[in-house]
């Protein structure tokens, strides 16, 4: 009350004139020093400590008293480590300066002379010696030698049903072990050579028996057609529907039923069964582009690489600025990339960070946000499929994959705490607007606030209509947060086996080290000590560092220790899955960092952001 209040502060004003007066305030400090230095030892002010620990933890709950202190002293932790990281990494940097991948293979400007030149460098290092070596302990060589063996002679005596149970065991996930990582971490190019023995045995099967099924329905012995034998390379939305598992026992049972069945009851029907069901067993592919801000213009070189090599997959996932990349790619038809993916028309797209850092502090300020949404929004309908020159507006995610055939998916984060985070196509959202889940995605708090999801309606008159997706309460934010590669729904949705990522979140890019090399990247050191990058001590300690730093994270993201910052939820942008069986990162220069909200102004950053891209 305001009594209590006056009477308070009348008697510290009476207690501060008698400490003036008297030149207590002199005297006091040194009382009180001399009275710590000769009653209160170290074991009392740790009684003394417990004591009132206790006291507010009874009054006020554990919670509440402790977390603070240990999220402090977690925190404290992981900064020391994650220094000690840096100069760990630099120190085996430096050792490694011998070791620098050889400069020819940056100046390759396509896939074949890249090959060329790592091939030779592969024969110059004597690698070949161990790609001639077939033992190792990673695969099963034997039986690898003689599946290759067995389908070659298949094949020679024109034996079509045991071809087919030969590859039925060939074409798996695990691919009986040939696609570890460590058989393609000592070379540039390639793998043991019986290893790519076995793969070409496969192809060359696979082509023979898409031959023979294609011979049978010209000798008419089945009435039914066959629009595409040769499908094993794409996706086609007719695949998608198909029940595998259904069809995989089908196979199987027609298999053991017809052991003894001659090749002239064969007919195209069940070889395109048992193609089907060799494509269920080994899966599908998918790009998956992460999230970056700036440095997500990397992507656009790995899909030029990937599109002008012919392995571009049909299902491409992308968040944030990955989400950018995968919105061009996947409303485009190949020939239209190759116009779009040149430095000089992409200069003329990339602009969403054209206001002055003047402006962006102003804007913040006011609104809480640097950039507005409906500029944005307006910019990203060229990359959702908008085409100025003929008046097309921006596409869904429907009308993107009836054109191209691509899938797209796009992640984004729920604005509501404690909410599942999203993940678009044209399977969950067929009618939401491209250019809408690509500004969600990209919506950095601080940078853009909350957006909704844009859907297009087409009413019974054909007139178009827009109305957020849902209620209009219902926000989403930057798909970094949460969900940065959507593999477990990319798996489970379309079927995906196999994840081609290309990596470059800026704070994830210096965390990979692969301590003893790489798929296309060996470390160069010693093979008798094991080729640890560093060598073994050093190894060690950057994947002790690395784990315990990863650790402590945990532990503050599970009992929710770490404060909210912009309203949100920061932990998982590193406990996260940021990996697939192949995942690309890029060298990223130290400029990289302060331009990751900045446009790029000059033709020649566009065309090192491609060059590089490609090189990953």
């Amino acid at each position: 009350s305001f009594q209590t209040m006056f009477i308070g502060v009348f008697i510290i004003s009476i207690l501060c004139y008698i400490i003036y007066e008297k030149k207590l305030f002199m005297i006091l400090p040194q009382m009180i020093f001399q009275w710590f230095d000769y009653t209160i030892t170290a074991t009392h002010s740790i009684y003394l400590l417990i004591v009132l620990t206790t006291f507010f933890c009874f009054l006020l709950g554990t919670r509440r008293v402790l977390k603070g202190p240990i999220c402090f002293f977690f925190i404290l932790i992981v900064v020391i480590e994650l220094f000690s990281y840096i100069l760990l990494r630099y120190f085996i940097r430096l050792l490694e300066s011998i070791f620098i991948r050889p400069a020819v293979l940056n100046n390759a400007e396509n896939y074949d002379e890249w090959y060329q030149y790592a091939f030779e460098t592969d024969k110059l290092h004597g690698r070949e010696i161990w790609k001639g070596n077939s033992e190792s302990k990673y695969y099963n060589d034997n039986l690898i030698r003689v599946l290759t063996n067995d389908l070659k002679i298949s094949r020679k005596t024109n034996d079509v049903e045991k071809i087919i149970k030969l590859l039925h065991m060939c074409i798996n996930k695990s691919m009986n072990g040939i696609l570890n990582e460590h058989l393609y971490s000592r070379t540039l190019v390639g793998t043991k050579y019986v290893i790519e023995e076995y793969i070409e045995e496969i192809v060359t099967s696979l082509k023979y028996l898409t031959e023979q099924g294609q011979l049978l329905e010209s000798k008419n012995i089945s009435s039914s057609s066959i629009d595409n034998l040769s499908y094993l390379s794409n996706v086609t939305p007719e695949l998608i529907d198909i029940n595998y598992s259904e069809l995989e026992n089908e196979f199987s049972n027609q298999i053991n039923n017809d052991n003894n069945s001659s090749r002239e009851n064969l007919s195209p029907e069940f070889i395109l069964q048992a193609l089907k069901a060799m494509k269920s067993h080994y899966g599908v592919t998918a790009l998956c582009l992460s999230g970056g801000a700036g440095m997500g213009h990397y992507h656009w070189g790995v899909v030029q690489a990937l599109l002008s090599s012919g392995y571009l997959p049909k299902i491409i996932s992308g968040t944030s600025s990955g989400a950018v990349v995968a919105a061009v790619v996947c409303t485009r038809s190949d020939e239209e990339l190759r116009s779009v993916l040149k430095p000089e028309a992409l200069l003329l797209r990339l602009n969403c960070f054209d206001v002055s850092w003047i402006e962006r502090i102003k804007r913040y300020f006011k609104y809480r946000a640097m950039f507005s949404r409906d500029v944005w929004l307006d910019k990203l309908q060229w990359f959702g499929g908008a085409d100025d020159e003929t008046g097309q507006i921006g596409l869904t995610f429907k009308e993107a994959y009836e054109k191209t055939g691509r899938i797209l998916n796009i992640t984004a984060t729920n604005a509501r705490k404690h909410s599942p985070p999203l993940c678009l196509n044209y399977l969950s959202t067929p009618h939401v607007t491209i250019a809408s889940a690509v500004l969600a995605s990209a919506a950095v708090p601080g940078l853009i606030h909350p957006v909704h999801l844009i859907e297009k309606i087409i009413d019974k008159n054909g007139q178009i209509t827009y109305r957020p997706l849902h209620n209009e309460r219902l926000q989403y934010r930057d798909g970094s947060f949460e969900n940065d590669i959507p593999l477990n729904t990319l798996s489970e949705v379309f079927g995906c086996s196999y994840f081609l990522v290309s990596q470059t979140n800026p704070h994830i890019i210096p965390f990979f080290f692969h301590a003893r090399g790489q798929g296309g990247l060996p470390s160069g050191w010693r093979l008798r000590g094991g080729a640890y990058r560093g060598g073994f001590l050093l190894a060690t300690m950057e994947l002790l560092l690395k784990e315990d730093m990863k650790k402590y994270l945990r532990i503050l993201a599970m009992f929710d220790l770490l404060p909210a910052v912009l309203e949100q939820d920061w932990s998982f942008l590193f406990l996260q899955e940021f990996q697939g069986q192949i995942t690309m990162v890029p060298h990223a220069r130290l400029i990289d960092y302060f331009r990751l909200i900045s446009d790029i102004k000059d033709v020649n950053e566009i065309s090192h952001y491609l060059q590089e891209g490609k090189l990953t």
